[in-house]
Order: structure tokens, then sequence, then C-alpha cells
């Protein structure tokens, strides 16, 4: 996919889909890498969702199209098999570190 015409007649345009995507699917790896050991709420997991968010928002900085999918991410996390105060504080974590991307990329054109 990342070789087909369209991908490459996008490299480069100001369009921006192909370099913003990316933070989009960084973000996603790195909550999928650690889905599993979200259900034990601890400073690392904590980190783990702020920085996911952060790269989410920072994704959705550079293109507003991409904020679908940051509140996609924060409703996967209703998914997680824990109580719901866990996933409460999971899904403000991500929502905060969205917050936080959002302003570090985009905030001075806000």
């Amino acid at each position: 996919g990342c070789l087909g015409p369209v991908f490459l007649w996008e490299l480069g345009t100001t369009t921006g889909d192909t370099s913003s995507s990316l933070f989009i699917l960084a973000a996603l790896f790195i909550a999928l890498r650690y889905w599993e050991r979200l259900v034990t709420l601890s400073w690392q997991t904590s980190v783990v969702m702020l920085l996911a968010g952060t790269i989410m928002g920072s994704g959705v900085g550079l293109k507003l199209i991409n904020a679908p999918y940051a509140i996609a991410l924060c409703v996967a996390l209703l998914t997680l098999p824990v109580i719901w105060t866990t996933r409460l504080k999971l899904i403000c974590l991500c929502g905060f570190g969205i917050l936080i991307g959002l302003i570090i990329s985009s905030g001075y054109w806000f």
C-alpha cells in the first residue's frame, strides 16, 4: 500500500494525509502493543496512554480530519475487561494526552 500511485502522489504535497497518518498509526501501535498490560493501572500504563494520546493529538493537530481516530481510540478503551473506574482513568489520560498533542502541534494557530 505504501508504494501505490496515490500514496506516492500525495507524498510531499500540501494535503498531508500520508504524513499525518504516521502519527495516528504510531499511536495505535503503542496502544495495541500494551493493550493487555492496560488492565493493571500503574504508572507505566499511565505513561503509555499519555504518550499514545500525545502522539494521536499531534496527528490531529496537523490535520483535523484525523479527529475521529482520536475519538475512536478513547472509545476503544471502553472495551477493556476492567472495572469502570480504571477505564475512565485510562480514557482521561488518553484524552489529556490528545489535548497536549493538539496544543503542541497546532495550539499556536488556534
